[in-house]
């Protein structure tokens, strides 16, 4: 009986892991396409305006939500184990106020100090921004108590459903509110701006439309949120009715003071939220650190804020693309490991991140070469626009070029930060990614004040600093895991043949793109070199021996190509 009852409880939570884990690849695919069309839309500087405001939301939105939904669930969950409905309903009560308080403080905190906080930044510009995704604080704050609810009673669909409403919501709203509010910006009213500003009608406009058209798009991002809350409201209303006979009908235990309740969540949810926030409060600095250093230089400065929309707005959505996969992988790391730690099999962990290890490198040198080799044409296919912004340096697309060119070797570590991080955690050790990524994050800070301090090199060593970040803690996680699981670092396997494959891909891309351009177009012959290439890399790791059947487990989808692998002959039974 207790055997079926927790195989009952495992399927559950595998299932339940499974939703969210394809929520949380579908919801990273809209994000990352969804920043392309956007900066198409408002341009460099209004990508700078939006980005700007972004990472002061990120780091709120930590504050009030990140520890708060895991500490919801695990005392849900704790209540429901023991039958006591009446109790988890409860803590769903106490922490929806609690959250409710959080979400006010933290929305009219941001609304208030928009001003101050865009010009401590470096863009004064960008308080409409900030102003505008303001009050989605509050409502993400009361979308995590219901999320923290519904998964404690291990019903995961209603999050996942929530999460890519939100993402889809950016697309339906943001889009056309960023549209809208674009050209309300070309006309006006400019009392808001600084005095300064306020010279040319060239720059009146050029300013209007940035910060109008990020704040549209960010006005989106809080419609979007709000439908989600209303999405769950409606599932929480439909529910109700059940909930109340398991609350009714459930063991009558002692009831927990409100201050008890208050108290665990605190204690489950600071931690975690502590550790949530060094990112995005690195990022915040480092956003405050590259304005103010690159506005401040001479003959480049007034073009600091396209400069840094090219960065973040453009180049930043690109290199996360290919983390879709890397994401997907360590999902699927995490509770495969988690497992044989369970059954304390070290052999089946050891293989596991091995194999990991080896698909990481499979996925990251690909992605790294296509970028840096291809890295013009994929962005004149992408971003045509950025030809027709003169900057002091070129135009904004030799800028995004450069830029796109150094951080292609940062997928590459990148790739292996997120698959190691993903082993790590599922052999218990949650606390090492995050102070290996904090070292990282340490290093960029340094080398950003340094690097872009210099005028030679401006914002492109804020893109350095973000290579050196990613490769620190990229290498320190796979010193750990090594130690951790033991694993043998087999040079062929994980460098040599997928270096291998990926340099006569490299090749073929480079060269059949150029040979290409002049008789079809260049959009036209990238997207025939980007096809031909990824078909041409996966015949080469075949050909070299670096995938096997095995490893197909751990790839999205990869059991269905195996299958046809085995059937076509490639791969023998």
């Amino acid at each position: 009986m207790e055997k079926a009852a927790a195989g009952t409880v495992k399927k559950s939570f595998v299932k339940g892991a499974i939703i969210l884990g394809i929520a949380g690849i579908i919801c990273k695919i809209i994000g990352a396409v969804y920043r392309i069309p956007l900066a198409n839309i408002i341009g460099e500087r209004g990508m700078a305006h939006y980005q700007v405001a972004y990472p002061i939301y990120t780091l709120l939105l930590v504050v009030s939500s990140a520890g708060l939904p895991i500490a919801i669930s695990k005392m849900v969950a704790e209540k429901i184990a023991v039958g006591d409905h009446f109790g988890a309903h409860r803590i769903y009560r106490v922490s929806a106020w609690l959250l409710a308080i959080v979400g006010v403080l933290t929305s009219v905190a941001m609304m208030i100090f928009a001003v101050p906080i865009a010009k401590a930044v470096g863009l004064e510009t960008a308080w409409l921004a900030i102003l505008a995704i303001g009050p989605s604080l509050l409502i993400v704050s009361l979308i995590s108590a219901f999320r923290g609810y519904f998964q404690g009673m291990q019903v995961m669909t209603p999050t996942a459903v929530s999460q890519i409403i939100e993402q889809v919501g950016k697309l339906a709203i943001g889009f056309p509110l960023a549209l809208a509010f674009f050209a309300i910006g070309i006309a006006g009213p400019w009392g808001f701006l600084p005095e300064g500003v306020q010279n040319t009608a060239q720059n009146l406009a050029n300013y209007g439309q940035a910060q109008f058209g990020a704040a549209g798009a960010l006005l989106g991002v809080t419609g979007s949120e709000l439908f989600a809350l209303l999405l769950l409201f409606g599932i929480y209303l439909v529910a109700r009715p059940r909930l109340k006979r398991r609350i009714m009908a459930s063991v009558k235990l002692k009831k927990e003071k409100t201050f008890g309740i208050v108290g665990r969540i605190a204690k489950i949810a600071i931690p975690v939220t502590i550790g949530a926030s060094i990112m995005p409060l690195v990022q915040l600095i480092d956003t405050a650190m590259v304005m103010n250093l690159v506005k401040d230089m001479p003959a480049i400065g007034s073009y600091s804020d396209q400069m840094f929309g090219v960065l973040t707005g453009f180049i930043n959505p690109l290199i996360n693309v290919p983390a879709v996969l890397t994401i997907a992988l360590m999902m699927a790391l995490v509770p495969a490991i988690s497992s044989s730690m369970v059954e304390k099999d070290m052999l089946a962990i050891r293989n596991k991140a091995s194999t990991g290890l080896k698909l990481t490198m499979i996925i990251g040198f690909p992605c790294a070469a296509g970028f840096y080799l291809l890295s013009r044409p994929i962005l004149e296919l992408l971003y045509g626009r950025l030809n027709n912004t003169l900057l002091p340096t070129g135009t904004a697309m030799d800028l995004a070029t450069q830029l796109l060119q150094v951080l292609a070797i940062g997928i590459f570590f990148l790739s292996i930060v997120q698959t190691m991080t993903g082993v790590l955690q599922g052999i218990g050790r949650v606390v090492i990614p995050v102070i290996n990524l904090l070292i990282g994050a340490a290093v960029k800070v340094v080398l950003t004040l340094v690097l872009v301090g210099d005028p030679a090199i401006n914002i492109v060593g804020a893109a350095y600093s973000t290579i050196a970040c990613y490769a620190v803690a990229a290498i320190l996680n796979i010193i750990f895991v090594i130690k951790q699981t033991r694993l043998r670092f087999r040079v062929l396997d994980f460098i040599i043949k997928p270096a291998l494959a990926a340099a006569g891909m490299g090749a073929l891309v480079y060269f059949g793109q150029k040979l290409l351009e002049g008789p079809v177009g260049a959009k036209v012959s990238t997207v025939i070199a980007i096809v031909a290439g990824a078909i041409v890399y996966f015949m080469l790791i075949l050909l070299f021996g670096a995938l096997k059947p095995e490893d197909m487990a751990f790839m999205p989808g990869g059991a269905k190509l195996s299958r046809l692998m085995n059937k076509i002959g490639i791969w023998r039974k």
